[in-house]
């Protein structure tokens, strides 16, 4: 055949079959090239995990929170660092959010100004509000995020050391040059400031916990001259400072002006001036040491005190409310620190009370009758805060408005009968009536949304339907002022606000120190474990970690000198706030009109003086109330100048009352030891105490006078001489 080959094959089917083998060819090829391919990437994703697993992209934004003390003080505000670094090479803008949890409970909430991060990072100091934990092995941890305009970079969390409420933890900042912060071999000036070497506790016949011994201990935090605060409320982290030779002479006059506010407000200091220095630190000086010990300043810059031909190296003084010791001398090697003065000098700095100095020194140790187990397997914590402290709850029920009441059951009950009678029965009669019952359903809503309406305004009847905001305010007055103009040297302002509707509020702040103290002014569940004072149970010893809701006030800013507080208040719900300034305030001391440096400081032991003093207040606030506190006795002096019965004071106000509470403490736990404490401005109430009752030339003066919503509680402390 024509189309036939010879060797017999069908060249169609031929060509067929070559196409087909081409195509399968080309098939395997790609197929392979396709293989291959995702070998490659697999190969290259497997690299790149394994380099994200060997070393992870960094964070645009890193940061490092610590605090700056070995353990923070007991019941007081917690000073930390917080550094922020950036490994962007642009700039990155936003704002630092810090969450603070005890387990799973948010406990503070803090959000910064805005801030921009470069290569060379920001560092600054937040001073935190009390974080308060029964058991140390509770977690404290703050999680921080960086908010930017593209999203939230998570910058981890941080554990926080926190020391336990049932233990009371000192804190002596110790404030030298960077080159002189070195250890030191043998025992100095900083290592035998601490209180509790007067602590008998070890000798105590109970059973105790194996670190018992902590119960009560004093931590030196070294610090650098620029390392402290500009601002009086920035030392509520500490309970005493220690300032020697270029620690003190390198200070700066702000710093030396808060320093000066702080002891003024309560805290305790020792100077060592023993380096040449500036007119502001002999300022300084003569401000903390009185009238009986002033200082100038020589022609070669050394200081030069006036009455130095007694040849005294230990002077103690009382600026204020506060304590203060200047060494004239540098303190040899072999100073004795086991020496009666130096056991005199502690008691003092310390603000002891009167009647356990002597056992101090003569014992060596203070007088202290240990409490007693209150039921098996306690374990006995006797420097304790008194947790069954009545003192929050008196300031709530003083500023709760008299007014303000709940909607009585019985209005509930007619309410409700009058109620079920319009949508029952007189539904049925009305509509029957009108032969209308296809209206039930509208009628109902009807009768609902009316009964809603009434039940609101007399709602708002009985409980307001505008803001309600009261305040009691605890000003203390400086007793220092050497005849000049009177000043404050420290404010404790206690606001209650009752809103009648649901908004979050704003507050802003300077200079200050502000805590919620809702809970602790009224909390049925914390008053019956306040019952075991002193005593706890190891199995009971434990924190509430549980995740609640909770309205707790935001603080944004930098705490403590500028930020405002941001706080959601909801409706008839009273919150009760505490706000703490250390320093002078003239506008509030002018609100009564009472001349304060006019008024007898001295001899308050005589009737005539008690009378001068009743006419010369009485004259500018007829209405005010005016005790007079002197170690178990009290005088009403706008009644009489005679002692006040007991009888009689049951029957005095309720301000009255609280105005004792707040100043003068039982001598139980802690506070039968000392008599004062340096500021906090914490929930515990401890830092309010002023007047020692065992101490025969203290005496405390209490004017009480009503400003609109407000009570002002004007408290003058009046010593004899310095020791």
């Amino acid at each position: 055949m024509d189309g036939a080959r010879e060797d017999g094959v069908n060249p169609v089917a031929a060509g067929v079959t070559s196409n087909f083998q081409v195509l399968m060819r080309s098939f395997f090829v790609i197929r392979n090239l396709l293989a291959a391919g995702l070998a490659v990437v697999a190969v290259a994703g497997s690299g790149g995990a394994l380099r994200s697993a060997g070393a992870a992209v960094p964070k645009p934004v890193t940061l490092s929170i610590k605090s700056i003390v070995p353990r923070p003080r007991s019941l007081a505000p917690q000073t930390v660092e917080v550094d922020l670094g950036c490994n962007a090479s642009e700039l990155i803008e936003g704002r630092l959010e810090i969450k603070w949890y005890v387990g799973q409970r948010l406990v503070h909430d803090y959000v910064s100004p805005d801030l921009a991060i470069t290569a060379g990072g920001q560092r600054f100091r937040l001073e935190l509000p009390p974080i308060l934990i029964r058991n140390e092995k509770t977690p404290v941890t703050a999680y921080a995020r960086f908010l930017t305009a593209r999203g939230a970079i998570d910058l981890g969390d941080f554990n926080m050391i926190i020391t336990a409420r049932s233990k009371r933890a000192f804190v002596l900042a110790v404030v030298q040059p960077q080159e002189l912060l070195v250890p030191r071999s043998k025992k100095g000036l900083a290592d035998s400031l601490g209180l509790e070497q007067f602590n008998p506790y070890r000798a105590m016949q109970f059973k105790t916990e194996p670190d018992g011994q902590f119960d009560m201990l004093t931590y030196p935090a070294r610090l650098t001259p620029e390392e402290m605060p500009s601002t009086a409320a920035g030392y509520a982290s500490y309970d005493m400072l220690l300032l020697e030779g270029e620690g003190f002479a390198t200070l700066k006059p702000r710093q030396l002006v808060a320093i000066g506010d702080w002891v003024a407000a309560g805290g305790s200091v020792v100077v060592g001036p023993y380096e040449k220095m500036t007119i502001d630190h002999v300022n300084f000086l003569n401000r903390i040491a009185g009238p009986l010990a002033q200082y100038t300043l020589d022609d070669a810059g050394k200081l030069v005190a006036a009455d130095e031909s007694q040849g005294t190296q230990l002077v103690t003084s009382s600026p204020g409310l506060g304590r203060a010791l200047v060494l004239r001398k540098r303190l040899p090697e072999e100073f004795n620190f086991e020496s009666y003065e130096w056991k005199r000098t502690l008691t003092y700095l310390w603000k002891v009370r009167e009647q356990q100095a002597g056992p101090i020194l003569k014992n060596g140790v203070w007088d202290f009758t240990a409490p007693q187990p209150q039921f098996p397997g306690a374990t006995v914590r006797p420097y304790a805060p008194a947790s069954n402290d009545s003192l929050p709850a008196e300031i709530r029920q003083l500023l709760l408005p008299e007014r303000i009441e709940g909607v009585p059951l019985a209005t509930v009950i007619v309410i409700l009968s009058l109620y079920l009678l319009a949508i029952a029965p007189g539904d049925y009669f009305l509509l029957g009536r009108l032969n209308c019952r296809k209206y039930t359903w509208g009628l109902f809503v009807l009768i609902s949304a009316a009964f809603t309406w009434c039940t609101v305004l007399v709602a708002q009847n009985y409980m307001g339907h505008t803001d309600y905001r009261t305040a009691l305010v605890l000003a203390d007055l400086d007793d220092t002022a050497n005849g000049s103009k009177a000043r404050l040297a420290r404010v404790t302002r206690f606001e209650m606000l009752f809103t009648a509707t649901q908004r979050v509020i704003e507050m802003p702040q300077r200079d200050a120190l502000y805590v919620d103290i809702s809970d602790r002014a009224g909390q049925p569940q914390e008053q019956a474990w306040n019952r075991r004072t002193f005593a706890f149970a190891e199995n009971e010893e434990l924190d509430d970690t549980e995740a609640v809701s909770a309205d707790l006030p935001v603080y944004t800013g930098i705490m403590p000198t500028t930020y405002k507080i941001v706080q959601q208040m909801r409706q008839w719900s009273p919150r009760v706030t505490r706000t703490t300034s250390l320093g002078d305030d003239q506008e509030l001391l002018g609100a009564t009109g009472i001349d304060w440096g006019a008024l007898p400081s001295e001899a308050w032991h005589l009737p005539s003086s008690r009378q001068e003093l009743r006419d010369a207040i009485l004259a500018k606030e007829p209405d005010a109330e005016i005790l007079l506190f002197h170690g178990k006795t009290i005088y009403d002096l706008a009644v009489s100048t005679n002692p006040l019965s007991a009888e009689s004071w049951a029957l005095k106000s309720r301000v009255a009352s609280m105005a004792r509470s707040a100043s003068v403490r039982q001598p139980a736990g802690f506070f039968a030891v000392v008599s004062k404490i340096s500021p906090t401005g914490g929930e515990y109430l401890e830092d309010l105490n002023l007047l020692d009752d065992s101490d025969p030339a203290e005496w405390l003066l209490v004017v009480i006078v009503r400003r609109d919503n407000n009570w002002l509680v004007f408290r003058k402390l009046s010593r004899g001489s310095s020791r």
